[in-house]
Parts: C-alpha cells; sequence; structure tokens
C-alpha cells in the first residue's frame, strides 16, 4: 500500500471547517466507500486474523406447579441442547433477588454476589396506542405505574416507546424508574385507535346478519348484490388490519435489533388490544355462515382464497426467530378485557333489529366465533411471549396480582451458558433446556442466530443510533462540518471520524505496521426514517520509521453523508478487527440551519 499522508477536508465559503490536527486521512464517501476501501486492501494485503469466541447465554426460569420460582439448583441439574445435541454448560449462574447466589462452582461458599454486567437488565415498554381502546390502555397503565414503582430500582434500566403507525421513543434508557411513571400518566390522555376498527367491524357485522335471504331476492339479483358489497368489504377491512398488523411487527422488529447491541438481559413489555394471527378470519367464516349456502346460486367461488391471502403467523414467527437472536424476551399484555361480539345489537349506531327477524336476517355470530375472534387475537401474544421465555397476560383482570410473575422473572432465574462450536455463521439454532428427575417448569428462549461480528457491530451501531447507548473504550471522536444543499433540496454533510492510532492493535511486518478497522454509520431523520447501517473497512498501515510519531496522531476519515433538512441524529461505530474493540458515539445535530453540535456517549 502506498505512503500514507494527511489529508483535511477542504471547507467551502458554506462549509465550517474542520479542526486542524495531526493525521492520517482518507477521504471516503459512503455511496462508494466499501469500493475504496476494497481497493485499498487489494493494493496492500493485511495477514491477520482473530478468533471472537463468543458464549451463548441462556436465561432459564424455573417454576413449580403454582408458578412458584424455584432456588436452589446447581449446574449439574440441567441439561442443554443445541439443534437436539447436547453441549457442555460452561458458565452457570444461580440469581435469587437481583443477586448472584451460585457461580456453578464446586467449592460455592453461599455467598452472595453484585449482578455482572451481561446480566444487567433492559426493559423496553411498547405502548401500542395504534391497537389500543383509550379505556383498555388507561386500566392498564395504572397497573404498570405501580409495577415500575415496587419491581424496578438502580440496577435496572427502563425505556419507554409508543406507537401510533411510528415509533416514537418517549424516554430513552434510564436507571431511575421515578421518570417514566409521569410519562405514562401522560399517556393515558392520549388517544388510542383501535376503536376505529372496533366500528368497522361491527357494522360489517350488522351487514352479514341483517342480509335478506329468500327466493325473490336471490332470482332479482339483489342477494347476489348485497353479499358482493359485503365480501368486498370485509377483504378491504381485513387488509387494513394485515398491514397495521405488519407495520406494528416491523416497529417491534426495529426495536429488538435496536436492542440487541446491548450487553446483558434485554426484555420488551408489549401491552397491547391484540394483533390477530389471521385478520378478518371470523367475518370471513359469519360470511360463509350466511350464505355459504347459496353462494352456488350467487355466482360467487369459495371465499377461502380470499381469506388465506390476509395470514401474518409467518411475521410472527420472524419476530420470534429474531427476538430468541437477539438475546431480548418478549412479555405481552392483552389491554382488552372483553372481545366478544355476541352483544352486539341496539347499541351500535344504526343497528337494525327489526332486519335480525325479518326473513332471511338473524344471527349468524355465535359463541363459538366469539372464541374464535379471541383466540386469534391471544394466540399471537402467547406465541410471542411463549416462545422467546416470556409471559402472555391474557385476564387483565387480575393483572396487579399476575405482573407479579413478571417481577419473579426479573429477579430470580438461572443463567446458562456455552461456548458454540462453530462460531459466527449466521444461521439459526434450536435451544433446548431440561432438568431431569426435577418435577418443575422451564421457560426460556428457543434459539439463538449465531451473528457475524459485522452483524453484531451493526446492531451496536442501532443500539447507539435509536436507543442512545453508546460506549467509547477506543476514544473515537466524531465532527460534522455544515452541509451543502443540492438540486433536489438534500444536503450533503461531511462528517469526520477520527480514531487515535495509540489506541489500536496494529501488527509489525516487514516495513510496516499494519491493522484494519470497520466503520459503520446509519442515520435517523426528526420523522424516524432509520438508514442501513453503512459499513466500511478501512486498512491501516505506518511505515516503521513512523511509528512512534503516529502513536500520538488520529487516523481520520471523512464520509460525506446526503440528509433531510432538519434534526437528524447520526450514530458512528468502529470496530478494531485485530483486538475486536468497538466503539460507538451518536451526534444529534440540525441540518439546514446553524446550531450547537450534541455528542452523545462519551464523543471525544
Amino acid at each position: 500500500m502506498g505512503r500514507l499522508h494527511c489529508r483535511i477536508a477542504s471547507p467551502s465559503r458554506t462549509h465550517r471547517a474542520f479542526r486542524r490536527f495531526p493525521c492520517l486521512a482518507f477521504l471516503i464517501l459512503l455511496a462508494t466507500g466499501s469500493a475504496l476501501a476494497q481497493d485499498a486492501v487489494d493494493q496492500g494485503e493485511i495477514f491477520f486474523d482473530t478468533v471472537d469466541v463468543n458464549v451463548v447465554n441462556v436465561e432459564v426460569f424455573v417454576s413449580d406447579g403454582s408458578g412458584n420460582p424455584v432456588s436452589g439448583l446447581t449446574r449439574e441439574d440441567f441439561a442443554l441442547f443445541e439443534n437436539g445435541e447436547p453441549v457442555e454448560i460452561t458458565n452457570f449462574l444461580a440469581i435469587q433477588s437481583k443477586q448472584v447466589t451460585d457461580l456453578g462452582q464446586t467449592d460455592n461458599t453461599g455467598k452472595s454476589y453484585p449482578l455482572p454486567q451481561d446480566q444487567r437488565l433492559h426493559v423496553v415498554i411498547f405502548l401500542d396506542n395504534l391497537n389500543l381502546e383509550p379505556r383498555d390502555r388507561n386500566q392498564v397503565l395504572s397497573h404498570l405505574r405501580r409495577f415500575l414503582r415496587e419491581s424496578l430500582d438502580n440496577q435496572d434500566r427502563v425505556m419507554l416507546t409508543t406507537f401510533d403507525g411510528t415509533l416514537n421513543v418517549v424516554q430513552e434508557f434510564t436507571s431511575i424508574p421515578e421518570l417514566i411513571q409521569p410519562l405514562i400518566e401522560q399517556e393515558s390522555i392520549t388517544s388510542g385507535r383501535a376503536y376505529e376498527v372496533v366500528l368497522q367491524r361491527n357494522e360489517l357485522l350488522r351487514q352479514i346478519e341483517t342480509a335478506a335471504i329468500n327466493p325473490g331476492s336471490i332470482s332479482n339479483g339483489e342477494t347476489e348484490i348485497t353479499a358482493r358489497e359485503i365480501l368486498a368489504g370485509i377483504e378491504v377491512y381485513s387488509q387494513q388490519i394485515f398491514d397495521r398488523t405488519r407495520a406494528t411487527l416491523k416497529a417491534i422488529n426495529q426495536l429488538v435489533g435496536s436492542l440487541s447491541g446491548l450487553p446483558g438481559r434485554k426484555t420488551l413489555l408489549y401491552v397491547s388490544g391484540g394483533l390477530p394471527l389471521k385478520p378478518g378470519d371470523a367475518l370471513f367464516e359469519a360470511f360463509t355462515r350466511k350464505f355459504g349456502g347459496v353462494l352456488t346460486q350467487l355466482n360467487i367461488s369459495s371465499v377461502s382464497s380470499e381469506f388465506l391471502t390476509f395470514d401474518a403467523s409467518a411475521d410472527y414467527r420472524q419476530l420470534v426467530s429474531y427476538a430468541n437472536g437477539n438475546r431480548v424476551v418478549l412479555y405481552t399484555i392483552d389491554a382488552v378485557r372483553n372481545r366478544s361480539m355476541g352483544s352486539v345489537g341496539a347499541e351500535i349506531s344504526g343497528f337494525d333489529l327489526g332486519g335480525l327477524g325479518s326473513p332471511g336476517g338473524g344471527r349468524v355470530w355465535t359463541s363459538d366465533l366469539d372464541s374464535r375472534l379471541a383466540s386469534n387475537y391471544r394466540e399471537s401474544l402467547r406465541m410471542m411471549a411463549e416462545e422467546t421465555g416470556g409471559l402472555a397476560f391474557i385476564n387483565t383482570k387480575g393483572l396487579g396480582k399476575t405482573l407479579g410473575r413478571l417481577a419473579n422473572d426479573f429477579d430470580s432465574y438461572y443463567s446458562l451458558g456455552y461456548t458454540p462450536k462453530t462460531q459466527g455463521d449466521g444461521k439459526y439454532r434450536r435451544l433446548e433446556v431440561k432438568a431431569p428427575g426435577k418435577n418443575v417448569k422451564l421457560r426460556h428462549r428457543t434459539g439463538y442466530q449465531d451473528k457475524t461480528a459485522n452483524e453484531r457491530m451493526s446492531d451496536r451501531t442501532l443500539s447507539a443510533l435509536l436507543l442512545n447507548v453508546a460506549d467509547n473504550p477506543l476514544k473515537i471522536e466524531v465532527e460534522r462540518a455544515d452541509g451543502v444543499k443540492d438540486a433536489k433540496g438534500y444536503y450533503d454533510v461531511p462528517i469526520l471520524v477520527k480514531v487515535p492510532l495509540g489506541k489500536l492493535a496494529l501488527l509489525p511486518e516487514k516495513d510496516a505496521y499494519k491493522g484494519k478497522i470497520s466503520v459503520f454509520v446509519a442515520v435517523r431523520d426528526s420523522n424516524n426514517r432509520t438508514s442501513p447501517v453503512q459499513e466500511v473497512p478501512l486498512p491501516i498501515s505506518i511505515p516503521n520509521d513512523r511509528v512512534n510519531q503516529a502513536l500520538d496522531q488520529y487516523a481520520g476519515y471523512t464520509f460525506q453523508v446526503k440528509m433531510r433538512e432538519g434534526f437528524q441524529r447520526l450514530a458512528v461505530g468502529v470496530r478494531d478487527e485485530v483486538s475486536s474493540l468497538t466503539s460507538t458515539v451518536r451526534l444529534s445535530f440540525r441540518v439546514g440551519e446553524q446550531e450547537s453540535l450534541t455528542v452523545t456517549g462519551t464523543g471525544r
């Protein structure tokens, strides 16, 4: 590779110049950064490799027949399996009352120890306002405030998010749970949007119930027109619910992905009116019951093909796998007390009771469809929770008491760790834990994702961007200059990443000391639009006669990022490929007008 030299980004009249400093610099554009970096690697190959040993931790919640936590078990009481094959438990912790009571040592003295950093609890509360009615939500929120007050302390970190079609971070992670309580109180006065869905569903049921079916209406085509209109309405309704469901799951996935970059245990508490596995299922069935006997006469084919289009089961399975792979346990609360539609009648505006008693009119919605509707919503919540090792709280009538089971999970559990035979191949592996000879119930995540080093670093960068969780042992510094507006209204914003060479691991070769870093960049704007994480590998080569001087200097890398006008957040992650040491930093600033720079994390 050619000689390295100092290059400072040249300021134009509209740019605020970067502060000058001793550096070894490369000018790299994000749009073509990977190609440029690859050219540098091709010109001078770096011969080194590292092994990043990854220990997989599996938290296991053990309870007796009454649901009470079981303590006193040892490493020898558990058997752990990966893809059906037994693996050795190399790490073992028994935690009770947020204290380690057993390190898995044969000479355990019975002493208690503080939780290690990789067992610290992060709790995200996700209020799904898009799928909640205000009265249902507010009842749950009162229990949540009490739960936060009584069950979390400054060993834990808690965060509040809401979703109304857009994911909103109301309070970033804090170790002071009291900060969340007034914010939850404020949420109790906001509008939930699930009521509009209930009204739409009830109106479709009213149309089904009151539709007339008799020889005259069939022969003159009236019944066919009515049936087709109702079926089209059910399809529109089902598509809307399907889209809402997928948008909500996408937001949960985004949170899960950002949580994966955090050390320790991660829990997402999802409060919702429920999401259906198969949107429109019960209404399609009601339609079939009403018109099924005359569909052939009406020249209408079976509705099964339309119904099968609206099936979100695969999306739920994908979320479960993603949460398991990122060590995120999901707990779900169904805030709806009564989902019964059997009471549809005069209380629904425009419901024609006379039509129900007329020839051809009448009720097709029976108690079994009530059960089918409730199951369709609740099974999704059970799947999300139980497949990730969490709990689904379905009956909110006793929620205050049942949240105690959640507190038990936070306080007392077992952590089993093992080292996979393969590392970083990106594959998903099934996990199973057994307690042979013990009459107990076990809950744990059912799999994990063996992520590559780049995937894990992308996760850390997203954690810094979305959650404001940054860590900077490499002491990287990030600066930005004013952007230049292009013809389409976007701004080209120069971002300078500075890495102290003295913090990097460099390997001696014949004529130079060599190393490599990878830089990861992601951006999020004021409308919560988040860019994919961009990754650029950058080789470093310092001639032998310049090493002593270089160790007191920086390697500087300039990226030009295209941004919209307005408030922006930018996260930068850097990984030293030799030592595997990583750093993340987040910047918050406004594009398009002068404003002082805010650096979150250690920054410098």
